[in-house]
Formats: C-alpha cells, sequence, structure tokens
C-alpha cells in the first residue's frame, strides 16, 4: 500500500516524459500531421485526439465528452473539423491537475 504514491508519481513522470519523447519525434515529423513551421522560426507542436488518448490513457470519446463540457486540456480548432492539442498546453493541464499525495517513508 506504501508504494501506492509512488506508482502515480511514476505514471505522472511517465506521461510527462512520454509527451516530451512526443515532442521531440514531432519535430521531426511532417509539417502537415502534427504542426506547423512557426514564421518566427521554430516547431509548434500538436497532438491529434488519437495521439493524446494514448498518452494519458483515456478515449478519444473521452476528450470528446470534455471539449463539449468544456473540461479537460486546452485544444485549438482548425476549421470545421480537426481538432489540435498544444503539447505546452497538455503539460501545463496535467502540471494544473496534479494530485500531491504524501508519501510514508
Amino acid at each position: 500500500m506504501d508504494d501506492v504514491p509512488k506508482k502515480y508519481s511514476q505514471m505522472a513522470a511517465d506521461v510527462h516524459g512520454q509527451m516530451q519523447k512526443t515532442m521531440d519525434e514531432n519535430k521531426k515529423a511532417s509539417q502537415s500531421l502534427y504542426g506547423f513551421k512557426n514564421p518566427k522560426g521554430g516547431f509548434v507542436p500538436f497532438l491529434t485526439p488519437k495521439e493524446l488518448s494514448k498518452q494519458i490513457s483515456v478515449s478519444v470519446k473521452t476528450l470528446e465528452r470534455w471539449r463539449k463540457e468544456k473540461v479537460g486540456p486546452p485544444f485549438v480548432k482548425i476549421g470545421n473539423k480537426r481538432i489540435r492539442y498544444h503539447i505546452k498546453d497538455i503539460d501545463a493541464w496535467v502540471q494544473e491537475n496534479m494530485v500531491q499525495t504524501q508519501v510514508n517513508e
């Protein structure tokens, strides 16, 4: 039972690490799939709902419901149908929703 807080701390660290890995991969990925070139230089990475659902272990339907309810991570709507999540917004959302626990040593 004492390992429970450690387990969730590790899960949060794993999610953060996976998002960082995805962000690094996205810098190398094609422009049309993951983001767009910033006119001032650099690359602005985005995740699709499917990619985000894998990262945070929730279904695409849950993300859709969260968007309708105006909860969950911030998103960008591109045109009529394209939904994208900026990696920095996801990271901030994860940090805001982090539940601090007390570890018994």
